[in-house]
């Protein structure tokens, strides 16, 4: 996983880049191994399904979807600025989400692609920005968990007015390999899978 910070800092020079890793011991091989400390990234120890909750709930304040008017007080409700409501909010928010994680047993764990998990992604994508989910395929349960998580993206964005596609990574052999799904909150991912390969090769 600690590969992408490196391949988007090389693309995209002035990107802020934020990697959440449950397991210490993995950051620090990757600061000593993978040049991960020459990246510039914000990298943070934490359970990321967690992470991502909380950050949701502080974007869900800063719009004012969840906040109790009782909970201000007398004569304080609504009284912060519109555009730093709007300014706040925009910080908490990405133009690009790369998941990849997997378990003892090959398999993402099912809570990275449940529907509270996704409905919390989509509040912190950026209404242009993207979302990247690594999966593996090639046996039954691979193959399995790869429909679920199709299913429940295509639920929780492309029914919902954006846009998503599923393509195998360029080195993918026809029985098994990486499955990449690619979703939008709008029309980043209108156009055929085919399309984005070609796009895949010409950068490779």
């Amino acid at each position: 996983a600690f590969v992408s910070p490196r391949l988007v800092r090389a693309h995209v020079p002035t990107a802020e880049l934020t990697a959440i890793e449950l397991d210490d011991t993995v950051v620090r091989a990757a600061n000593a191994c993978l040049g991960l400390q020459e990246c510039a990234c914000n990298t943070i120890v934490a359970d990321a399904v967690s992470w991502v909750a909380e950050r949701a709930a502080q974007q869900r304040l800063c719009q004012g979807v969840a906040e109790p008017q009782g909970d201000r007080p007398e004569g304080q409700a609504g009284t912060e600025e519109p555009d730093r409501q709007e300014d706040a909010s925009a910080r908490l928010q990405f133009d690009a989400v790369l998941i990849d994680v997997f378990d003892e047993a090959n398999l993402c764990p099912p809570d990275f692609y449940s529907e509270s998990f996704l409905s919390d992604i989509r509040c912190l994508l950026d209404e242009a920005g993207v979302l990247v989910h690594n999966l593996h395929f090639g046996s039954r349960k691979l193959n399995v968990t790869q429909a679920d998580a199709e299913n429940a993206y295509g639920e929780a964005f492309v029914a919902r007015g954006g846009s998503g596609c599923t393509v195998r990574s360029l080195d993918s052999k026809g029985w098994a390999g990486n499955a990449l799904i690619g979703v939008s909150r709008g029309n980043a991912f209108q156009s055929p899978g085919e399309t984005l390969l070609r796009a895949a090769r010409s950068a490779r």
